[in-house]
């Protein structure tokens, strides 16, 4: 990602060496970059980054001299096949979208569940982030929360869910 204004300086991030966030949705559906107005911020939603993922029997490393048995606290063991579910359609491999607002001076990155930005949905069913836009003059981001659950239907010929309007006051 990079931010080339014509007055400042620039800013350039490889997201993949960061690694605080998964894919970064750029579809009709949910996926887009904001920037605000002051062009400080930038806003976009990806995919939730997840734990990493070693299975219950380890092979011995060759070649590498060293043995992980002491566990890492963010790796799931055992979770190597397991079903998830995704937007489905076009939209295959989607299935946790979260925002990520870049403050661009600090170069700070701020990951926001839509937990975090709505609450909790029903019982059984998740809202999830998509189509972030900025508040003219303000650091209010907008956006839409599609409501999914408890099974994932898809988004792109199943366009009646239920929609509610986000709006998130954001901390420079």
């Amino acid at each position: 990602m990079e931010n080339l204004p014509l007055s400042r300086s620039q800013h350039s991030f490889n997201l993949t060496d960061l690694d605080e966030h998964g894919t970064v949705y750029f579809d009709g559906e949910l996926g887009g970059a904001a920037v605000s107005s002051d062009l400080r911020m930038v806003a976009y939603v990806a995919e939730k980054k997840r734990p990493k993922k070693a299975p219950y029997c380890k092979t011995a490393n060759r070649g590498q001299g060293k043995d992980e048995e002491g566990g890492d606290s963010d790796v799931d063991k055992g979770e190597d096949f397991r079903l998830r579910d995704d937007l489905g359609e076009q939209m295959v491999g989607k299935s946790e979208p979260c925002v990520v607002v870049v403050h661009l001076e600090e170069g700070r990155f701020q990951v926001l569940d839509g937990e975090d930005l709505f609450g909790k949905g029903q019982e059984g069913r998740r809202l999830l982030p998509g189509q972030l836009r900025f508040r003219p003059g303000s650091s209010q981001l907008v956006g839409i929360a599609v409501e999914v659950g408890p099974y994932y239907l898809g988004l792109i010929y199943c366009s009646n869910r239920p929609c509610k309007l986000m709006v998130d006051f954001l901390r420079a």
